[in-house]
């Protein structure tokens, strides 16, 4: 049998579970070779330096993919007013530069501003604080079900992978994070969400609004297919928060950092 090509097994049992994995191994095997992205996968640009975009740059890229971004606009940080007039209040007030990655740890960002003065008070103090000259105006996007983290990354063994997590500062003292290849699909990314503790918030936990998961997955989707498509451009992926609002409302990313390829 061996010289055949035959494998041969003892039990029944055992040898239907062999067939139930070879089979599911086939069907897999078939469904990603015919993705499109599949052959970019491993990108040519893996294990390169990285040039690590602006908050603001980073949100325009995903915008262009047709992603879910908050209405916003850089403006010099004595027009700060007049653009958060323009957006409608409440609004959020971001620091621009490369090196405020992380704003919160800076005080880089400041939230929930409802009026002029508050803008104002907030920009002078950024502008004195920090020496900014730049600011990043949002508007504030509020009523979220969960927050999430949402990061793919490019490893030159593997390819690319994409990690779901608890997001907001949860991402970094929960232990509630899954992992997937690329190129996913939506079932794969809806069943991924309902694996994580947080999943239980975008059901609906203890009788509240439950979330949007199908305008999550889509945007999950959405990303994933944009960075397969950037020809190895884009090499490192970071979301945090997405938030994931209640049925109806979609998803919307808060915060963005994109990774790339030296020199683009």
């Amino acid at each position: 049998m061996i010289e055949a090509g035959v494998t041969p097994l003892q039990g029944l049992e055992e040898a239907m579970v062999s067939y139930a994995l070879a089979n599911h191994y086939r069907e897999r095997r078939a469904e990603l070779l015919s993705h499109p992205a599949a052959t970019t996968r491993f990108s040519k640009g893996a294990g390169e330096c990285l040039t690590f975009w602006t908050e603001a740059r980073s949100k325009t890229w995903l915008r262009e993919q047709g992603l879910s971004i908050p209405r916003g606009e850089v403006v010099p940080a004595d027009e700060a007013v007049g653009a958060a007039g323009a957006i409608g209040y409440p609004v959020v007030l971001k620091a621009v530069g490369d090196e405020f990655l992380h704003k919160t740890e800076a005080r880089a960002v400041a939230v929930s501003l409802a009026g002029a003065v508050a803008v104002a008070t907030a920009a002078s103090d950024m502008q004195s604080r920090l020496g900014v000259g730049e600011l990043l105006i949002e508007e504030m996007v509020d009523g979220a079900v969960a927050e999430l983290i949402v990061g793919i990354r490019c490893d030159p063994q593997v390819g690319y992978g994409l990690l779901l997590g608890s997001g907001g500062i949860l991402a970094e003292l929960v232990d509630d994070s899954t992992t997937l290849l690329l190129p996913v699909t939506h079932q794969e990314v809806l069943q991924a969400l309902s694996s994580l503790k947080v999943g239980a918030l975008l059901q609906g936990y203890r009788g509240r609004s439950a979330a949007d998961v199908e305008a999550v997955a889509d945007l999950v989707c959405g990303l994933c297919s944009a960075v397969l498509g950037s020809d190895g451009r884009i090499l490192e992926v970071d979301l945090n928060p997405v938030l994931a609002l209640p049925a109806g409302r979609g998803a919307v990313i808060v915060d963005a950092s994109l990774g790339v390829t030296a020199g683009h």
